[in-house]
């Protein structure tokens, strides 16, 4: 006599995964248009000022619907007063990151003092973890 197995129910379980994967990226994305806005919002309440950054900042969803962020908006520019155009995402990443610049120029810095890595040699006393230069 052949054992047989009623295989319906796994069959029903595989179909609704199916349809649950062919769902989701749809899914994910309509959640992720509801998002964006939200997420602008909650950014523009964190930054101060007069209001011209905010009015710099938009919502951009990823070409493949599986991000939403906020940033700079593209093709945006900001004029100094001798009419050079900064893109505005050059300068929000300034007021993020703060403006970088080198050192003064022509000094020398001394060296710093290090520590010696462990040798293994107990007879110097400090167990090779002295100062050096």
């Amino acid at each position: 006599m052949m054992a047989t197995v009623d295989t319906r129910g796994l069959d029903r379980l595989l179909e609704s995964w199916d349809a649950l994967l062919r769902e989701f990226p749809g899914k994910k994305r309509g959640f992720l248009e509801q998002l964006g806005p939200k997420l602008l919002e909650r950014v523009n309440a964190g930054i101060g000022g007069s209001g011209k950054v905010r009015g710099w900042q938009g919502v951009h969803m990823g070409s493949g619907g599986g991000y939403v962020a906020v940033r700079p908006k593209a093709e945006t520019y900001q004029a100094t007063r001798s009419g050079t155009r900064y893109a505005v995402g050059y300068i929000t990443n300034a007021i993020e990151g703060g403006h970088r610049h080198g050192g003064p120029r022509g000094t020398i810095t001394a060296p710093a003092l290090t520590r010696r890595p462990h040798r293994g040699n107990s007879s110097t006393g400090t167990h090779g973890r002295g100062l050096r230069r």
